[in-house]
């Protein structure tokens, strides 16, 4: 049987796999992991993987379904667009800590 910490690794780490609780939900739970008791965090856990696998099961049915492969399609578009968000903003955000380390070093002269 898992330790409690292992347990809260594994609740974490289905909290952000889920794609049917929304934020709030998930730091709702996550708020709470300190304080629950060890029979809650097992039914929480069992109750969320239970609505992952339910959730897998819809996806994957629904891709069984997409003969044309329109579905497929327009996740990969997504998940392209989602990476060249996330590109953009790591760019950004380093292009932004560059600047600042310029601006320190300047003020040192």
């Amino acid at each position: 049987m898992p330790d409690r910490k292992q347990k809260e690794e594994k609740l974490k780490l289905l909290i952000q796999k889920s794609i049917l609780l929304d934020d709030s939900d998930g730091e709702y739970w996550m708020s709470k992991l300190p304080s629950m008791p060890d029979e809650i965090l097992d039914k929480v856990i069992a109750a969320v993987e239970k609505r992952n696998a339910l959730a897998e099961s819809y996806i994957k049915q629904a891709l069984r379904d997409d003969k044309k492969g329109s579905t497929v399609e327009e996740m990969k578009e997504l998940v392209n667009t989602t990476r060249n968000t996330a590109v953009s903003i790591e760019e950004k955000y380093q292009k932004g800590k560059a600047e600042e380390e310029i601006l320190k070093q300047m003020d040192g002269i």
